[in-house]
């Protein structure tokens, strides 16, 4: 009962939610909580990401390249945030957690490399500036 206590009680901390090179500055600031990276749901229009909402707590997220999965909000402070380990599963990012940096960084994964009507098109689970 105690350890559950503890857990229950855990502080967050602020941290950096990295995308590709590029800090994502969000607010309410993501956090990690002892076990996971939460950010606010905002951090979705950085990832070229679309939402639906829904009553459950939980939100409906499209990749950029049409990938759909469904991800349960965690209240942080009456703010809803997602974890970030399963926002990069659901779009297909690789992501890595530097806990002395505190910070919490995608990458784009190469999807596909095509030419179509003399233009090459390299698709990513992430929009890439080139």
């Amino acid at each position: 009962m105690l350890v559950l206590q503890l857990c229950t009680c855990a502080e967050t901390v602020p941290v950096r939610v990295m995308i590709g090179t590029r800090e994502a500055f969000l607010a309410p600031a993501p956090v990690f909580d002892g076990t996971r990276v939460l950010a606010p749901v905002s951090v979705l229009d950085s990832l070229g990401a679309t939402r639906t909402d829904s009553s459950d707590g939980k939100i409906s997220i499209t990749s950029a390249l049409g990938k759909t999965s469904e991800i349960e909000t965690v209240n942080v402070n009456s703010s809803p945030m997602l974890p970030m380990d399963k926002v990069a599963q659901a779009i297909g990012a690789d992501a890595t957690w530097d806990a002395e940096k505190r910070t919490f960084t995608m990458l784009a994964r190469l999807e596909s490399v095509e030419f179509v009507d003399d233009t090459l098109k390299i698709n990513c689970s992430l929009p890439v500036s080139y």
